[in-house]
């Protein structure tokens, strides 16, 4: 068959396309934040007529001046390709790592002008705290104490960091700092190096051990400030009989052997197995890595959003949001992988208990659920790690429920209840406890591969736990208030690579109209997340890729003069 078809032919004299761009700067021909930096051209004759060009230089982003924005390339036949003389441009210091900077390159050959915008990114130093070091004998800051603290960080940036300087801070008010500034001399690419000086703190009085307190350093380098680092910082010296947490949204874990504070539970078993002696519940007959849907009594409120709905499945879990796949492998929480908003009572390969000949793992089997006044019972009977402990058939039970209870102010309580425990699997990292948000960026995890935090006891029956936002003192929780970000930036989507959807959060630091969108490999949009004006403050999207085939994506930001953007790996 013949088959006719419209042929795009370039018939510009006048097609000047840039190929490469080599940089002058500093000490590692980088563009650096707070210097003056040169980039040359290599320019490409996509035309038809051979043609020399003048370039005159713009700058489209706000903390970018040109120095000297003028510059010529030499005749260029069609096809061929020559290097621009030098340009000149100037990054202001309070910028960072990975910031997109545009410019515009008019091109003119005397008869004709061309535009052309080149998009690339400042490198500059990212620091990581991996460690706060207490200075006195024991290492721990603990009630009513005042101490010196140095930190070790690691920069994962490009750029080695000289004379780098942090300014330590707090939201949670059980924290005070005497002395609030730490440095480094140098901390080089990819380097772990303790600071030179030290900060000191004093922890209040009546702080409870182990309660991590969210501590904010904010970095300057080259006398600018250019990054906000946040790690957790424990309290005095944890033991299994204190609270666990909080995480960074405020949920802690009382346990029933945390004894002397309001939020302690109790265990009280409610059976709900006809053939133990209960009733009243409603049966679902479930298989082997599955999952159902409930509609709730009323809404139930975690993490700060608030759900009428929740899916339950098999492998011991329960997830607010959609649920793609019945997880049956447990991870450490927070996890890469897994449903949205997850709550964790006892997550592990569970079968049926009447499954008595492994591999056999398709049988049916029943799980529990009653509602009652202001709270919403599920129960689990099951065999743990795929019915096998060190290639011995398992033919003990995990008994255990999850409550959900509702209080109808904030968020709401979370119970969970062991009645009988036989936490088996080396090969399959035993159980996991612990609860998460939707994108999975927060958590608080108790135990993964018989690995339990070191205020949590391990599981056995009889236990109580209750994962409540209520502290176990007096002091402020460690995300209020809510202090809006100093600085335009883009995060890390997660997961990534993903399938099918991924979660983009970004920071504002002022109101600006406001795109996300997402693009292909070739430059055509796929989707559009965000097109309207936004206040200050973090803000999020997701991206659903389901009717996109498997490849490289791209997602840019764009607010006001600012601009970043983000590699996407959508896997299926």
């Amino acid at each position: 068959f013949l088959r006719q078809f419209d042929i795009a032919v370039n018939t510009l004299t006048n097609d000047p396309q840039i190929t490469a761009v080599s940089y002058t700067a500093g000490d590692d021909n980088l563009p650096n934040p707070g210097e003056s930096f040169s980039l040359t051209f290599t320019v490409a004759n996509r035309g038809t007529a051979a043609t020399p060009f003048s370039i005159a230089t713009t700058s489209l982003s706000d903390f970018l001046s040109v120095v000297s924005g003028d510059a010529t390339v030499n005749n260029i036949e069609p096809g061929a390709q020559e290097t621009a003389t030098p340009i000149t441009l100037h990054a202001s210091a309070e910028n960072w790592r990975n910031q997109e900077a545009v410019i515009r390159l008019a091109f003119n050959n005397g008869f004709h002008i061309e535009e052309r915008d080149f998009h690339f990114t400042l490198a500059a130093p990212e620091p990581q705290i991996i460690a706060f070091l207490v200075q006195d004998a024991d290492g721990f800051l603990s009630p009513g104490e005042t101490a010196n603290i140095a930190v070790a960080i690691k920069n994962l940036g490009e750029v080695a960091a000289s004379n780098l300087s942090a300014t330590v801070y707090s939201f949670d008010n059980s924290i005070t700092f005497p002395d609030n500034s730490v440095t480094w001399t140098n901390v080089g690419v990819g380097e772990t190096v303790t600071s030179n000086t030290t900060f000191s703190a004093t922890l209040a009085n009546g702080v409870t051990p182990g309660r991590q307190i969210a501590l904010r350093l904010g970095f300057n380098w080259n006398g600018a400030d250019f990054a906000t680092t946040v790690r957790l910082f424990v309290a005095g010296e944890v033991t299994p009989n204190v609270p666990s947490g909080p995480d960074e949204y405020g949920y802690y874990a009382y346990e029933d052997t945390d004894l002397g504070y309001t939020a302690t539970p109790s265990y009280t078993w409610q059976e709900l197995d006809p053939e133990f002696g209960g009733g009243g519940g409603e049966v679902h007959v479930v298989n082997d890595d599955s999952h159902f849907q409930v509609t709730l009594p009323q809404p139930f409120t975690f993490y700060g959003e608030t759900y009428s709905s929740a899916y339950i499945c098999s492998n011991g879990w329960l997830s607010f949001g959609t649920a793609t796949i019945p997880e049956f492998r447990n991870w450490e929480i927070p996890s890469p992988i897994g449903p949205p908003a997850m709550i964790c009572p006892y997550w592990d390969d569970l079968i049926s208990p009447a499954d008595t000949e492994y591999p056999n793992d398709y049988l049916d089997f029943n799980l529990f659920t009653r509602a009652e006044a202001n709270r919403y019972i599920i129960q689990w009977r099951t065999l743990n790690n795929g019915g096998m402990v060190n290639g011995q058939i398992n033919d003990d039970y995990c008994v255990f429920q999850l409550v959900l209870e509702f209080d109808n102010e904030g968020d709401d309580d979370i119970l969970c209840l062991y009645n009988d425990v036989h936490d088996a699997g080396a090969s399959t990292n035993f159980s996991t406890v612990g609860i998460q948000n939707e994108p999975h960026l927060i958590g608080l995890g108790l135990s993964y591969a018989e690995t339990y935090v070191p205020s949590a006891s391990p599981l056995v029956a009889g236990k109580a736990i209750r994962f409540t936002t209520t502290p176990p003192d007096g002091f402020l929780g460690s995300d209020e208030p809510v202090a809006l970000p100093t600085a335009f930036a883009l995060h890390a989507a997660y997961p990534n690579p993903f399938n099918p959807s991924t979660d983009l959060r970004f920071d504002l630091a002022k109101s600006a109209a406001t795109t996300l969108k997402v693009y292909d490999i070739v430059g055509r949009e796929v989707a559009t997340l965000i097109d309207r004006t936004l206040e200050a403050g973090t803000h999020s999207a997701r991206f659903d890729a389901s009717s996109l085939a498997s490849g490289l994506y791209f997602a840019r930001l764009q607010s006001g003069q600012h601009s970043a953007v983000q590699k996407l790996v959508l896997m299926k």
